[in-house]
């Protein structure tokens, strides 16, 4: 069995790494939702789903190194109590994930970021003052064993 040393969580902490970056202290970047609730405004980063490349396989093998090519779909939430900042966040992220295609690709094996959907969220309680936006992306990756 071939054990692998590249994890599914490599490629959400790469992309929590460069929109902490982006969007700088003042924005609450949480690899997960946290428990207690998030501290706005804030981002959240979800692994909502995943699925094989390729149909019937998707091994990759060169040498001794193999490797899974997957698309993860991540869900990426923005809190704020501004419908302005809301979007610019957003805009933020998106902008920051176009901008690290290429050290994605050379440096965690994120070989493309899609966003496939966006949309505004409505108050999770009535006249609540807390705007959500939520962008999908799949993201294709690897894991491989060297």
């Amino acid at each position: 069995m071939v054990e692998f040393n590249t994890s599914i969580d490599s490629a959400r902490d790469a992309i929590e790494a460069i929109l902490t970056t982006k969007l700088g202290a003042s924005v609450n970047v949480y690899d997960h939702f946290p428990t207690g609730g998030v501290d706005m405004p804030a981002v959240v980063i979800q692994h909502i789903g995943m699925r094989d490349q390729l149909w019937g396989g998707g091994e990759w093998q060169t040498g001794s190194v193999k490797a899974i090519f997957l698309i993860l779909r991540l869900q990426i939430d923005v809190y704020t109590d501004d419908e302005g900042t809301r979007d610019q966040y957003s805009d933020d992220i998106v902008e920051a994930l176009w901008d690290s295609r290429s050290s994605l690709k050379s440096s965690n094996r994120v070989y493309n970021v899609r966003l496939i959907e966006g949309r505004d969220l409505p108050p999770q309680e009535p006249y609540s003052n807390i705007y959500r936006k939520s962008l999908r992306f799949d993201v294709v990756t690897e894991m491989t064993n060297g």
